[in-house]
């Protein structure tokens, strides 16, 4: 049976759909150069009358795209004629996702918190809704779903994997991490970090602590993954003989960005020859050779990749322009040089997207706060998950990526729960020490 802070929590969650909806009706399709090219190979994909990619073009394709982010909209418009359907879906989805970074708050707070005689311990599913009004009261958690970018459904997954990590249901939690894989190839970030936290839960097993080790489940959780990729592979071996399981763009990303750093280009000679895998193959080659040849200048961008990545948030923000559809490029108005350049004469989406910005490194200096109060206290164990995440996942884009702000999406989250640790040692009323 429900508490009635699981209550609270539903409706909350509810109405953040809702919300999610409205938008939805009242703002209509973001057309971002990405989810516009989701939506055309879907229709080019649906005219050859099989799902992505097309067996007919694996020659011609400069790159393999996010598989599941090209076929969820072909689906919808193979069953409806339309991707609004999908876009309704993806709301949903939204608030999924806010319910589930209540339940892992819930989970992490009920195994990991540690009493202490000076200090009033909350109630941990009380506790846990204090991430979830941060998450929607975030303006940036608004309007995403008026697109077809895979942040969003890939972020659902990814969650729903941590959330089954959390309470210990491992099989489960692989098959997610490869689903979420299939629509944008991050999931080797969120496996990286489980692995991470089953080596500090050992470390912290074996020093005396009382919470259960779960690191001889690891198999478990590798081997549902390893075999869900499988099973997509074998899939799209069957259907266009060649073996793959998510998008190929990662090579081709880093051989492009490093070779214009010195303002060239380079591209493939007699591409046509090679099938999207052989051309994987050469991108690989490629990027390896630079990197042989300018190590220092990889390393100079390390850390210019990082502050890309998390230098803004604003992206979400092209949801509510007006006359979108007309716009030739959708991002110039809300970029950090036209906040800049039209301070402080500025339009109501301007605004939206400074208060969106000041939210956002509020998140960051709470959850910083948050960290600080946990490691006084010398409880470290709820820190793990989210930290884990963090790491692995800016380790990654910091030497396997280009810096992108988008790219920062599916960690918010995370973010956000190490927020709601900062409020976490707040007196409640005389309830001393309790815990659900």
């Amino acid at each position: 049976m429900k508490s009635t802070t699981d209550k609270v929590a539903l409706l909350i969650c509810v109405a953040f759909t809702a919300a999610q909806l409205v938008i939805l009706a009242l703002f209509g399709y973001t057309p971002y150069p990405d989810s516009d090219g989701y939506w055309l190979l879907a229709e080019d994909s649906l005219r050859h009358g099989e799902p992505y990619p097309v067996v007919s073009k694996l020659h011609e394709m400069r790159f393999l795209w996010n598989i599941g982010a090209v076929q969820l909209p072909e689906l919808s418009l193979f069953l409806f004629g339309s991707i609004t359907p999908l876009l309704v879906v993806y709301s949903i989805l939204k608030g999924f996702t806010a319910w589930l970074l209540y339940d892992i708050t819930k989970n992490i707070l009920k195994t990991s918190l540690i009493s202490y005689s000076t200090f009033y311990a909350p109630r941990s599913t009380f506790h846990a809704l204090i991430p979830l009004i941060l998450y929607i009261l975030y303006p940036a958690n608004y309007g995403e779903s008026t697109s077809l970018l895979s942040e969003l459904p890939f972020t659902f997954f990814m969650m729903l994997a941590v959330c089954c990590f959390v309470r210990r249901k491992f099989f489960l939690s692989g098959i997610l991490l490869a689903v979420g894989n299939w629509i944008r190839p991050f999931g080797l970030i969120f496996l990286s970090a489980f692995i991470l936290v089953w080596i500090i839960e050992s470390i912290i097993h074996k020093k005396g602590n009382s919470a259960p080790c779960s690191t001889l489940h690891a198999p478990r959780l590798l081997l549902s993954y390893l075999l869900t990729l499988a099973l997509i592979g074998s899939i799209n071996y069957a259907r266009t003989g060649l073996f793959f399981y998510q998008a190929t763009t990662g090579w081709m990303s880093l051989t492009e960005y490093g070779y214009s750093l010195q303002g060239k280009t380079i591209q493939i000679e007699d591409a046509d020859q090679y099938d999207i895998l052989e051309k994987d193959a050469v991108w690989r080659k490629y990027f390896i050779r630079w990197i042989k040849e300018n190590p220092k200048e990889y390393l100079r961008e390390v850390p210019l990749k990082i502050a890309r990545t998390y230098v803004s948030d604003n992206v979400n923000m092209c949801a509510f322009l007006p006359d979108k559809a007309e716009r030739t490029y959708l991002y110039e108005e809300l970029s950090m040089r036209s906040l800049k350049k039209d301070f402080p004469c500025y339009t109501a989406v301007q605004t939206l997207t400074v208060c969106n910005l000041a939210f956002y490194f509020l998140l960051w200096f709470l959850a910083l706060a948050g960290c600080v109060t946990l490691i006084r206290r010398r409880n470290i164990r709820p820190l793990v998950l989210p930290l884990s995440v963090l790491v692995c996942g800016t380790a990654f884009l910091a030497l396997a990526g280009h810096g992108e702000t988008r790219f920062h999406i599916p960690f918010m989250p995370f973010v956000i729960l190490l927020a709601g640790y900062s409020f976490l040692y707040c007196p409640l009323k005389n309830e001393k020490n309790r815990l659900d």
